[in-house]
């Protein structure tokens, strides 16, 4: 199966491997920009998650300092 996906999509990295060529731009144009829009959504998923864990943490801090006190 992974063979038959290699074959029809090329071998790729979304990090740097050393020793291994990745596809360039150059190579596969649409890929490479649907893939750095991937990229870019899931940095951007990430990053809101945290905030709002960020921002949930600090809400049950003040709500349990309004409990306890």
């Amino acid at each position: 199966m992974i063979k038959d996906l290699e074959c029809l999509y090329g071998v790729s990295y979304d990090y740097h491997v050393a020793g291994k060529r990745d596809v360039s731009f150059l190579d596969d144009k649409k890929y490479v920009l649907l893939r750095r829009k991937r990229n870019r959504a899931v940095t951007f998923m990430y990053f809101i998650f945290f905030l709002s864990f960020i921002v949930f943490m600090s809400f049950m801090n003040q709500l349990l300092l309004r409990i306890l006190n």
